[in-house]
């Protein structure tokens, strides 16, 4: 084992020196000369290699160009996509201002709207309670030492709050369907 590791060290040592005093830093015109003095048939390969490498000149040549070509024609495209996407932009919020008057019309109806949904809640509630105290003090008509007047004129009072009250909640409830189709209008004029 120790036979083989110096032999390797002796082989690398023979190339070393090889270089060193054949002159490894001949230019390839020497080395050729050398060559062909021992190998005279040597010269067709050499002619092969002199036409092989001229073709591939040319052909790096032609690479080389061509990918010049297709980086500017990138750098075009690339400048077109930007041009493109601003245009894009521009036009979408053209587009978008369009139906903004629109939409805002359609956001005050919203605000109206729900404002009347409010306003008819609390109405109703205003109407409950008068009815709750109304519907008390008739149960209350004997303790009261209240007239039969005054039992029909309350209990009048109560039909016509009952009556009132059946208005508002149909009023209430159209409100909200009103609101409920603004809202869709304003999902669907969404650009």
């Amino acid at each position: 084992m120790k036979k083989g590791k110096y032999r390797n060290i002796f082989v690398l040592l023979i190339a070393v020196q090889c270089c060193v005093t054949q002159g490894c830093l001949r230019s390839s015109s020497e080395i050729e000369t050398i060559i062909l003095e021992h190998d005279p048939d040597f010269k067709e390969t050499l002619n092969k290699k002199d036409h092989l490498l001229t073709q591939l000149d040319s052909k790096r040549s032609a690479f080389l160009k061509k990918k010049a070509e297709i980086n500017e024609n990138i750098v075009s495209l690339k400048n077109d996509k930007v041009r493109l996407d601003k245009n894009y932009s521009r036009e979408k919020q053209e587009i978008k201002r369009l139906i903004q008057p629109d939409r805002r019309k359609l956001e005050r109806e919203l605000i109206d709207a729900e404002r009347s949904h409010k306003n008819s809640l609390a109405e109703l509630g205003n109407i409950n309670r008068d009815i709750k105290e109304i519907s008390a003090l008739v149960q209350k008509k004997d303790k009261l030492l209240l007239t039969s007047e005054e039992i029909r004129t309350w209990k009048d009072k109560l039909s016509s709050l009952t009556i009132k009250k059946e208005g508002v909640e149909k009023s209430k409830d159209e409100i909200r369907k009103q609101i409920e189709i603004i809202k869709l209008k304003l999902k669907v004029v969404k650009v």
